[in-house]
């Protein structure tokens, strides 16, 4: 079995917006922690930082295309659910199979929702 993970760019307009590394990136420690203990336990793991790596929606979708998950998470606040939610429905067009799970404070708090 094959997890990937993916820390999502802060929400975006309609418009994809132009390439650039944002400012409030940072480490996505919890996605990183289980990670590693899923690799630990000798599953397949891979993990994007989409602000890190500055790719566009698009760009990640390809990602996730090209890594082939069973499982795909990510991890969401309230600046980044959009974005997520944005992947997740075009990853979903292109790979229907794949199992799709949302974690951190906004998936927490909005269960509905997503």
């Amino acid at each position: 079995m094959k997890f990937s993970f993916i820390n999502p760019d802060a929400n975006v307009s309609l418009d994809e917006r132009e390439s650039k590394k944002s400012f409030a990136a940072s480490p996505p420690l919890g996605i990183l922690y289980l990670a590693s203990v899923l690799n630990q336990k000798g599953l397949e793991v891979s993990v994007l930082d989409q602000p890190a790596k500055s790719l566009t929606t698009e760009e990640t979708v390809n990602w996730v295309i090209n890594e082939n998950p069973d499982v795909l998470g990510f991890s969401t606040l309230a600046s980044s659910g959009r974005t997520a939610a944005l992947i997740s429905q075009k990853v979903k067009e292109k790979a229907p199979e794949v199992t799709i799970v949302f974690g951190n404070y906004y998936a927490t708090f909005n269960p509905v929702r997503i």
